[in-house]
């Protein structure tokens, strides 16, 4: 009986030994198939030997109906300084906080690192581009791999959920104040660069009131609700 076991035991270790090979290789696989644009990126933005640090990832790949690759989301950067912004942009449901005086430079060929990339093109297309919002299935890439805090998300837990909806329901009725973090800051105050005023304001109507808990809870269920 124990030498049945010890066979069974045996067996089983060598199966799971080959499903670990099998699950590594195809991850590396997966990876190797991700980044194929990767070349694209090193011949346009790599062309000193400081930039050697560079990071470069591809987060997601648009099909188009023939089943070939139109678009990809990419990360790319030598360095990123995202704490703070000169401009506020709204990109899918995510707030970007465009870093200030390095954008386009060399040291950031891309602002706070992302960029979509034109295959048809041959084009690198920055975030901070409002053509960007035109590509199919863009905002909800975006809203998947992106960085930013989203709109809605009231109580800064990186994510939007009908709590936020509650919080904001109880603001509108007097019954507690805004989160004081709920105002998106710039350090220059432009109406021309600002697209969102408050995390609050899900609707981007530029108020924040019952009416942004209302179409919280519509997204929430997968509902259409107004924008602007």
């Amino acid at each position: 009986m124990k030498r049945i076991i010890a066979i069974v035991l045996s067996v089983l270790l060598v199966l799971s030994c080959g499903i670990i090979t099998v699950f590594a290789q195809t991850n590396d696989t997966a990876q190797e198939s991700q980044d194929m644009y990767r070349e694209k990126f090193k011949e346009k933005y790599i062309q000193y030997s400081w930039q050697n640090s560079w990071t470069y990832n591809e987060l997601y790949h648009h099909y188009d109906e023939s089943g070939s690759v139109d678009w990809v989301l990419v990360q790319a950067h030598y360095g990123l300084n995202t704490d703070n912004g000169d401009r506020i942009l709204v990109r899918g449901h995510r707030v970007v906080l465009v870093c200030p005086y390095i954008s386009g430079t060399e040291q950031l060929p891309f602002v706070n690192g992302y960029a979509v990339y034109d295959v048809k093109q041959d084009e690198f297309i920055d975030i901070t581009n409002p053509n960007v919002s035109a590509y199919d299935g863009f905002g909800d890439a975006y809203d998947q791999y992106g960085i930013g805090r989203f709109i809605g998300d009231v109580d800064g837990d990186y994510e939007i959920s009908v709590t936020d909806a509650t919080i904001i329901q109880r603001c509108d009725a007097v019954i507690c104040d805004y989160p004081e973090d709920d105002e998106i800051e710039s350090h220059l105050h432009s109406p021309y660069i600002i697209e969102q005023k408050y995390y609050s304001d899900f609707n981007r109507d530029g108020d924040r009131n019952i009416l942004d808990a209302t179409c919280i809870q519509r997204y929430l269920i997968g509902m259409s609700y107004p924008i602007g």
